[in-house]
């Protein structure tokens, strides 16, 4: 035993060996190992120096006999009687041990003279054992087998956790696959877990769904996508210019039709009889719409061409 005990646990039995309070093989090994080692000597020496000083101390002060007994009887009986009505309203607390000691005294003297506060104190302590006795238990409850179920099932359901996500986007082995499936069947805490995570992954997909197509696609894709929205935005325009244009080509037509023409032709032909051809003569005859028959415009009069101008009212 001494070749296994050190500097360090010689210093421990120091101090029991200075107070002979070690057994004689111990006593022999400390001995020993103090004739062969000055530093734990020193150790033995220094806790010597300190006991002298004390006993030296202690030598010097006067040690008065104690009075605390008495002094609290003193108090205790030095307090006038105490009532019955001061008792009652205390019995619960004395029944608890929650009083001061002198309150406790003075409501124990009462209840050895006093019947009633007895009778009264009885109860109390009558209810408490039937309160007490309801509650027993008959036999001994052992609940570390499910605490012991519970805890395993939390270590469990974390590992499942840890990896709800990559079961979810299909990154796990077969088993894990397989172990994760089984356990969301039984545990709904897990189960919760992962709808949530279930809906919440789809919310992210379907908000951010064009924004990622957008940013997934090459440089050169991105390129062709905005040269084609230009291009459609260019073709906008032109179809825009194009019927604004028609439009107004079609309104200066039916303006020169309805008014420029019938007086250029009204001029020529109506006042200037020289210019039509007397082989082929023109006459010029001015109708309203309403008053036109079709018929007569596929006849051709014996005389020549006639010309019928409208005149819109």
């Amino acid at each position: 035993m001494e070749s296994n005990l050190s500097c360090d646990d010689i210093k421990i039995l120091v101090s029991a060996y200075f107070d002979n309070e070690l057994s004689e093989e111990e006593a022999r090994i400390v001995d020993n190992h103090l004739s062969k080692c000055a530093l734990c000597a020193g150790a033995l020496e220094n806790i010597k120096d300190l006991s002298g000083l004390l006993k030296g101390f202690s030598n010097r002060v006067e040690y008065k006999e104690s009075n605390t007994y008495s002094a609290i009887v003193d108090r205790v009986y030095t307090k006038k009687a105490i009532t019955c009505s001061e008792v009652l309203d205390e019995l619960s607390a004395y029944f608890d041990g929650e009083l001061n000691l002198k309150l406790h005294y003075l409501i124990d003297d009462h209840l050895n003279t006093c019947s009633s506060c007895k009778s009264e104190f009885s109860k109390i302590e009558k209810l408490s054992t039937h309160i007490k006795s309801s509650f027993n238990i008959s036999k001994e409850l052992n609940l570390w087998p499910e605490i012991e179920t519970d805890l395993n099932n939390i270590d469990i359901c974390k590992e499942i956790s840890e990896n709800l996500s990559a079961f979810l986007d299909k990154e796990l082995t077969r088993d894990d696959t397989i172990q994760v499936s089984e356990h969301l069947l039984t545990c709904k805490h897990c189960r919760r877990d992962y709808e949530n995570l279930k809906a919440t992954q789809f919310a992210i997909r379907n908000y951010f769904k064009k924004s990622i197509s957008y940013k997934a696609g090459s440089n050169k894709d991105i390129c062709d996508n905005t040269l084609v929205r230009l291009d459609k935005k260019e073709r906008r325009k032109e179809l825009f210019t194009s019927i604004a244009s028609v439009f107004i080509i079609a309104l200066l037509s039916w303006f020169s039709m309805n008014t420029v023409e019938p007086m250029i032709m009204k001029k020529a032909y109506g006042h200037n009889p020289k210019v039509v051809n007397p082989d082929r003569p023109v006459f010029v005859k001015y109708a309203k719409a309403e008053e036109f028959v079709f018929t007569q415009a596929y006849s051709m009069p014996p005389e020549g061409v006639e010309s019928i101008l409208y005149e819109i009212n």
